[in-house]
């Protein structure tokens, strides 16, 4: 059994991204033997240096995933130490707006492993695979996932069809639209509308927004589930939260859809900037075309993109990791 120390942050109470990765960890959990050791973790001394927390912790330790915004920190040389990564257009929190910029940090500090939520890069100057051939570490795509417990569909159906997310042009090009017509159809279909919660990722908690089971909730309601992925092409965790509530998944095309097993018109339908109208038109008035595939990509989902499978990838990965040289960015077998 693998030895895994986490050093990330509890995530469970927070919007977005930190809770589908506590779920994922416990996941994880559930088939490794794993200590909790980063910050709102009992285990948790702040200040702590890493060798100390592993010799009180884990002496034994096989991993050690590495905590966010700790890039200028330099990686104890006799320990594996990894990290995951989401955005790949930059990172802000260091003043770094580029691929090459965020690469240059994540080659420096002696990581031993990369894990990558997204395949590749649009939408910047860089070519969407530079990740690939210049990242040192090795590179392990393991995409979002969901948790089917919490992500379902429902009996009843309230909505016909759903937006939920940030309508920033400059991310999303096509969100503003997709809004502005919803809130049209609002006459006279059933229609959920909502923003992003804003804010830092840590300081949005579930509680006090339209997220975690309340996100849910609606979502398990809706018949359909529809949005742009961003100028960056990121298979967002919308894909498996919409898929895995039963809905009819809209979206701009992913980077990676085929490996994931998004194929336009049979697990989900392709979007861009010409046909979306129209098409949000004929699956509204189309109800039985927009269940079959909603059905074929829930279906896919269950088989390919739970936590649950998400955590045997990512193990079977570490264990890679362990015996194997330099890797370019795999993980084509996510579906």
């Amino acid at each position: 059994m693998v030895n895994i120390l986490w050093m990330t942050r509890k995530g469970e109470a927070y919007v977005g991204a930190p809770s589908t990765r506590h779920g994922f960890e416990q996941a994880v959990n559930q088939i490794t033997h794993s200590v909790f050791a980063g910050e709102e973790w009992p285990l948790h001394i702040p200040n702590e240096r890493l060798e100390d927390t592993v010799e009180r912790l884990m002496p034994d330790v096989d991993w050690v995933i590495d905590k966010d915004l700790n890039l200028h920190v330099k990686k104890p040389v006799d320990l594996n130490v990894a990290h995951f990564i989401s955005d790949l257009h930059g990172k802000h929190h260091y003043g770094v707006t580029t691929p090459g910029g965020h690469i240059d940090l994540l080659n420096r500090v002696g990581y031993r492993t990369i894990f990558l939520r997204y395949p590749e890069i649009h939408g910047t100057s860089s070519p969407s695979n530079v990740y690939k051939y210049a990242l040192k570490p090795n590179g392990y795509w393991v995409p979002w996932s969901f948790d089917p417990k919490r992500f379902h569909p429902h009996r009843t159906s309230r909505y016909e069809a759903t937006f939920i997310g940030s309508t920033n042009n400059s991310v999303y090009p096509l969100r503003a639209q997709i809004r502005a017509e919803l809130e049209k159809l609002g006459e006279t279909h059933k229609v959920f509308l909502a923003e992003s919660p804003r804010g830092r990722t840590f300081e949005r908690r579930i509680a006090d927004h339209l997220a975690g089971n309340r996100y849910a909730e609606v979502l398990g309601q809706s018949n359909m589930f529809i949005f742009d992925c961003s100028k960056y092409r990121y298979p967002l965790q919308k894909f498996f939260e919409g898929l895995g509530s039963g809905c009819l998944v809209m979206a701009t095309k992913p980077g990676g859809a085929e490996a994931l097993g998004l194929i336009d018109g049979k697990t989900y339908v392709e979007i861009n900037p010409v046909n979306w109208r129209d098409k949000l038109h004929y699956y509204l008035e189309n109800l039985g075309a927009a269940r079959k595939i909603a059905n074929s990509g829930h279906k896919m989902a269950l088989k390919y993109h739970t936590h649950d499978v998400r955590a045997k990838q990512f193990v079977r990965y570490l264990k890679l990791g362990l015996n194997s040289p330099k890797q370019t960015i795999t993980g084509d077998d996510v579906a």
